[in-house]
């Protein structure tokens, strides 16, 4: 389950003994500091992750399973759906939908998400290349991304991570694709499923719910004291504090 917003808000009332105080207040002082803690807990996530993926368990309220279609040049800007993407955890072709595909007429033959679609089962995953592997599997049988022989039964896929292909003139801003991701053997216009990890939503209300499940909790109210240390101008008490019980926490979790 999502944390309540309303839950972090009491237990950093009771951690700053302030209950029935109005020196806090929930617009001026909790919402801002639990949204910047939650940016604050995204970077940190990040730099302790390193290399490694997602222990899926503890981020099932952030991952998200969605099918885009390919753009012309097989190629997919994950920029246009709602949630903002953290990380992608796989990119799978040639998946089993729900419904038979019949690609969308779109202007320009950019890549669309299809929110009509999900994926059943199946597919064959890609793997991820770097600029360079990318530029020379693509006439290697032997790797992933090969594409001399696009209608070989057993292709072995690849994507190249986010580039800016044609956000330039003399593009027209409206069929520009500043975000997309390569995928090889080519498929355009064909769906595509991809897995990631979004960025957690802001809140506007202590009634809203955090995208972070219960078990961050404990770190969650951490963020949030660290944010209000900064805003007192406490750089050593509370803050320091915080930053050494979110880093013990984090390193429990992964």
């Amino acid at each position: 389950m999502p944390i309540l917003a309303s839950n972090i808000i009491s237990l950093v009332e009771s951690a700053l003994d302030a209950e029935g105080s109005d020196y806090y207040t929930d617009q001026q002082d909790y919402i801002p500091a639990i949204n910047l803690g939650q940016k604050f807990l995204v970077s940190l996530i990040n730099s302790h992750l390193g290399g490694k993926k997602f222990a899926e368990e503890y981020y099932r309220e952030l991952i998200k399973s969605r099918v885009f279609q390919t753009s012309q040049y097989s190629r997919i800007d994950v920029t246009p759906i709602n949630e903002k993407v953290w990380t992608m955890l796989s990119v799978t072709v040639e998946p089993t939908l729900n419904t038979p595909f019949i690609p969308s007429n779109v202007i320009g033959g950019l890549s669309v998400p299809r929110p009509d679609l999900f994926m059943v089962s199946g597919g064959k995953a890609c793997q991820r290349l770097t600029v360079e592997e990318w530029a020379i599997n693509i006439d290697n049988p032997f790797e992933a991304g090969y594409n001399l022989e696009p209608n070989s039964i057993n292709k072995d896929y690849a994507y190249l991570t986010h580039l800016d292909y044609n956000f330039i003139p003399p593009f027209s801003p409206a069929l520009a694709s500043p975000n997309e991701i390569n995928i090889r053997p080519f498929i355009p216009q064909l769906p595509v499923v991809i897995v990631f990890v979004k960025i957690p939503s802001t809140i506007t209300a202590a009634t809203d719910n955090l995208d972070f499940p219960e078990s961050f909790t404990d770190i969650m109210v951490q963020a949030t004291l660290r944010q209000i240390a900064f805003k007192q101008g406490d750089r050593t008490t509370i803050s320091t504090l915080s930053n050494q019980d979110m880093i013990m926490m984090l390193q429990s979790t992964f």
